[in-house]
């Protein structure tokens, strides 16, 4: 803000640079408008009077799916997640709304935000569950999803995601690995090849 001498900012694309930037904002009392940025604790715990965002954020996409996921699918998840902001608050987002639905969260898997191979996280994915649920966006979530495919996961587990899994831009890299295969952001046009209709009773 200083130097280039700006009044207002838009932008933000991972969570953990938003938070980082939010006390510059604040201290110079700068408005910053978050532009994608998801993590809860930005308009939460952390809330600022110069930073904020227009849209919703990770446990309002997750009440709009626990009833789904936890009646049509299974009772019992287990959640992989991008071990970083925005995926550590979405996973305790979804570890609630699963449990207030009657479900459970029988483990958790962190994996990096790097693009690279997760063979050694997703082999030790394995128990009594009925499904994975991944919270991944961008290369992480088409490496898992293509690994998740050449371990036998998918035949094995349900597989179901936040929205950001399978957008349009994956399907190319993903194919039938997918098919069947459900995405929970109400509003997202993600995995319209693949997903199941979101039903009317998850919206109400």
């Amino acid at each position: 803000m200083l130097e280039d001498k700006i009044d207002f900012h838009v932008g933000g694309y991972l969570s953990n640079v938003c938070l980082a930037c939010m006390p510059v904002y604040e201290e110079q009392q700068g408005p910053h408008m978050v532009s994608v940025c998801l993590d809860t604790t930005i308009t939460t715990t952390k809330c600022s009077r110069y930073s904020f965002r227009a849209f919703d954020y990770a446990p309002r996409r997750r009440w709009l799916s626990r009833r789904y996921l936890v009646s049509k699918m299974g009772k019992k998840w287990h959640l992989v997640y991008l071990d970083y902001a925005w995926g550590q608050s979405t996973r305790d987002a979804y570890i609630e709304q699963i449990k207030k639905a009657g479900g459970e969260t029988v483990e958790t898997t962190g994996v990096p935000a790097q693009h690279g191979r997760h063979d050694a996280f997703l082999s030790k994915i394995q128990g009594n569950f009925d499904g994975i649920f991944a919270i991944l966006f961008g290369g992480p979530a088409v490496t898992f999803v293509n690994q998740a495919y050449d371990l036998g996961l998918t035949k094995k587990y349900k597989l179901a995601g936040d929205g950001a899994v399978a957008e349009s831009t994956h399907l190319p890299a993903l194919g039938a690995k997918v098919e069947g295969s459900w995405a929970s952001t109400a509003t997202s046009p993600y995995w319209t090849r693949a997903q199941h209709a979101l039903p009317q009773e998850v919206l109400r």
